[in-house]
């Protein structure tokens, strides 16, 4: 069964660090990695031996897009695509329609939005002086970025596996999220409709005494772990999941 993985958890929560161990015990897959972290080259010196692995460092918008692209092209079955981390994808996109339509930083934008409406923090998302007006911008923005994620969440034949990090859960967020996420106090940071894409979602935090993995959702009627000490996460989660 094709895989379909979020795992989120604060920084240092071992995120990078599962999709690693999956490359190391998959050997005969392509792990294509997204890295916006810019960091998994560096992560890799901790595997030297994997020549499975290959890495396209984004930042900007456009370099999601070509990546994405590329990976398409390749990726077949029983490879992995990894996207590190998922939630910058959809900053990276705000960024840069900002700059294409206002032709200004983001930070600076909103800073100038903010400086006209002055105190009235409500004008700055609606009315006339709305920075990003809601029947305009943002389905384009969703779009944009829709045209990234679609793909390789649901074209590809290959396995995914998200890394994003872990936001506070909200009364402004949807009833459905608050339902599944609100025992835990986390949800996924990113674009709203993020929660519902992958099979399983799995939550990783990190105590004094080591690393926990808890099953927050699995469409496949899996046994859900709940905050067991990770070791190795393609050998624990993957007797879970029926690869071993």
């Amino acid at each position: 069964m094709r895989e379909r993985i979020l795992v989120l958890g604060g920084p240092g929560s071992g995120k990078t660090y599962g999709w690693l161990k999956l490359a190391s015990h998959f050997r005969q897959s392509e792990f294509y990695v997204v890295d916006s972290e810019i960091g998994g080259e560096r992560s890799l010196q901790e595997f030297p031996d994997l020549k499975n692995v290959h890495i396209y460092p984004v930042a900007e918008w456009p370099e999601y897009r070509k990546a994405q692209k590329e990976i398409a092209d390749k990726a077949r079955e029983n490879d992995w695509i990894v996207v590190d981390m998922v939630d910058k994808a959809w900053s990276a996109v705000q960024r840069y329609y900002v700059g294409e339509i206002f032709d200004q930083e983001m930070g600076e934008y909103f800073l100038e939005a903010r400086r006209k409406v002055k105190k009235d923090a409500k004008s700055l998302f609606a009315g006339r002086d709305a920075a990003l007006k809601g029947w305009l911008d943002w389905p384009v923005v969703n779009r944009l970025y829709e045209d990234f994620i679609f793909p390789l969440v649901y074209r590809s034949p290959a396995h995914l596996y998200m890394a994003t990090a872990a936001q506070a859960v909200s009364d402004e967020d949807e009833k459905e999220v608050r339902e599944v996420y609100g025992p835990y106090g986390l949800r996924p940071a990113g674009q709203k409709s993020l929660p519902y894409q992958p099979d399983t979602v799995l939550l990783l935090t990190h105590a004094r005494d080591g690393y926990y993995i808890t099953t927050i959702k699995d469409r496949g009627g899996r046994k859900y772990l709940e905050k067991v000490r990770l070791h190795n996460f393609a050998l624990q989660y993957g007797k879970v999941a029926g690869w071993l």
